[in-house]
């Protein structure tokens, strides 16, 4: 039989907890109890628990997170009685009204919460959403600013703008009325008229944005390129567009798409040189070789414009080497061998379109009229 080492503490198993513990936990919980702030935030906790089970688990019945939600409101109640003033404990209990379908006492309960924790963006928050439930819609965005809640409706806005325009637009007006510093929300909202087709009233939320002239540069840069597309492709301001996207380039010369945007418009007027010389920093330094491609794309199809495909055809196979399993460049490189004359790199062209695609009509109907089949 082995002697225990004189001298040495004997070190419980792992995971039990000795009768001392038990005693300095239950001293801990009485001094908590024995002190209002301490008491307050025990019971608080404690709600924020049941609260949670009201959300997280799946498998709860109706009645069950009822039953969870009524628990977490008794516990808030013994929290106030601890500490009135305790702001955290009544957006807890904002939350809890809330889940239980009473939006009035709710709405009480967190305009409680706004007075003693002012700058708790949370209470602002949920008072937000409980004012809108009530239909209280100016005074819910004025909490939403003070919660600066714009990136959480821009974010609302991209989830709905494809099933719920409605709901959409609402979601983009809130994210621009919660604008505190940036300028997140008025983009949003401009985009979401602009989808809507009231172009002239997105063009004002644009100029709105960039008057308000942020500290964040990329932000402000963002505004003029989106109004300079705007004002070119909608309204028909094109010298306009163009100057608003040159300064959102000055603002970020490093941003591709804006310089492919501005690329793009001078190709439409067939300045192919100027459009390549735009696209420069995308022909030696682009930040994926698909955006090589998309560069040499904009570029072969200026010349092509311009009747010159033998120019083209470079361009083309430039972004067949950077993109070599897309159908559209194979497509387009054959298109330019055909009306250069060069009617056998036309016909591998197409043919390597097909090997990708077998369904492509167009590939298809421009290999058999190369090779004679076509009616």
């Amino acid at each position: 039989m082995s002697t225990p080492h004189v001298g040495r503490k004997a070190v419980p198993p792992s995971g039990l907890i000795r009768p001392t513990h038990l005693i300095a936990l239950a001293a801990l919980a009485l001094l908590a109890l024995r002190t209002p702030r301490l008491g307050a935030a025990w019971y608080n906790n404690l709600a924020a628990r049941r609260l949670n089970a009201t959300h997280i688990p799946p498998e709860l019945t109706p009645a069950e997170r009822t039953t969870a939600a009524v628990d977490a409101g008794r516990a808030l109640v013994r929290a106030l009685r601890f500490e009135p003033a305790f702001g955290r404990a009544y957006t807890n209990l904002g939350t809890t009204y809330t889940a239980l379908g009473d939006v009035s006492a709710a709405a009480q309960a967190l305009s409680e919460a706004v007075t003693y924790t002012p700058r708790d963006w949370r209470a602002h928050f949920f008072y937000g959403h409980a004012l809108a439930a009530l239909g209280r819609e100016a005074e819910a965005r004025a909490a939403w600013r003070a919660a600066d809640a714009s990136r959480y409706f821009a974010r609302r806005y991209d989830d709905l703008r494809r099933d719920d325009p409605d709901a959409a637009l609402q979601a983009a007006e809130r994210a621009s009325a919660a604008d505190v510093a940036g300028i997140t929300g008025h983009l949003t909202l401009a985009a979401a008229l602009t989808a809507r087709e009231a172009y002239t009233d997105a063009l004002a939320i644009y100029e709105e944005a960039i008057r308000r002239a942020p500290d964040d540069v990329e932000a402000l840069a963002q505004a003029h390129a989106e109004m300079g597309t705007l004002l070119h492709s909608r309204l028909g301001r094109s010298a306009d567009g163009v100057a608003a996207l040159e300064l959102a380039i000055a603002l970020r010369p490093q941003e591709e798409e804006f310089r492919l945007t501005l690329a793009g418009i001078a190709s439409e007027r067939g300045a192919c040189y100027e459009a390549e010389s735009l696209l420069a920093p995308l022909f030696e330094r682009p930040s994926t070789p698909g955006q090589r491609a998309q560069a040499n794309v904009l570029v072969g199809r200026c010349l092509m414009a311009l009747d010159r495909p033998r120019s083209a055809v470079p361009y083309f196979a430039r972004a067949i080497d950077d993109q070599p399993d897309t159908v559209s460049h194979w497509v387009l490189l054959g298109e330019a061998h055909r009306a250069a004359g060069e009617d056998q790199a036309a016909v591998e062209a197409y043919t390597r379109a097909l090997e990708l695609n077998p369904d492509h009509s167009g590939a298809q109907r421009a290999l058999d009229e190369l090779q004679g089949d076509a009616p």
